[in-house]
């Protein structure tokens, strides 16, 4: 499995942005140490992903607002369960769910996460293509469909199951290893191929 380093909070001030800044440094220094050289690669959110997210966002802060109006004092448990604290559960699982872009270490492929990220290691991986028509078609087996990413197990006719770490699926790549296939999309698919192929 992908090892993960995650931050334990959410930062809801300065301080603590700082500290997950730093404590992300620190996940990032232990995972890569220094000197090592590092290759970075953009993950660029599809029209789809836009398409999806900006509604569901905008929905889950109507209600929220509707409820905070609406709310007050006098709302019972299951109208505060509803109004507030579902919506916003929501919000910040697919907020968590997110990828901000993929690092190349010299034995690893990382996944840059909210506050963490993901390790893959380069020790193993058969192949790596880019494949966007590999994933057409995909079932939702669990997982994020749409909200800020397309994370987690999906299935395809052509890859069977899959993991996907991904924000766009014109852009995929298709990491094969021994006993699991992982799916992401770099801003630049071919030059990420060829950086991990060593070509």
């Amino acid at each position: 499995m992908p090892f993960e380093v995650s931050c334990a909070a959410v930062c809801g001030n300065v301080s603590r942005r700082r500290f997950c800044k730093g404590l992300r440094r620190s996940a990032l220094a232990a995972i890569n140490p220094p000197g090592a050289s590092m290759k970075t690669f953009s993950a660029p959110w599809s029209g789809t992903l836009k398409a999806l997210s900006v509604p569901v966002t905008v929905i889950c802060l109507s209600i929220v607002i509707t409820g905070f109006v609406h709310g007050g004092p006098g709302a019972s448990a299951r109208e505060i369960l509803f109004f507030d604290v579902l919506p916003l559960a929501v919000m910040a699982g697919g907020v968590c769910c997110t990828v901000r872009g993929y690092a190349l270490t010299p034995d690893a492929i990382l996944i840059k996460r909210l506050f963490w990220y993901t390790r893959l290691p380069r020790a193993g991986l058969e192949s790596a293509a880019f494949s966007p028509e590999s994933v057409r078609g995909s079932i939702r087996m669990f997982g994020n469909g749409g909200f800020f990413s397309f994370t987690g197990w999906f299935w395809s006719r052509e890859l069977g199951r899959y993991r996907a770490f991904a924000t766009d699926y014109s852009r995929i790549v298709v990491l094969r290893y021994p006993r699991r296939t992982i799916v992401i999309s770099p801003g630049d698919p071919e030059g990420f191929v060829r950086e991990v192929m060593g070509e």
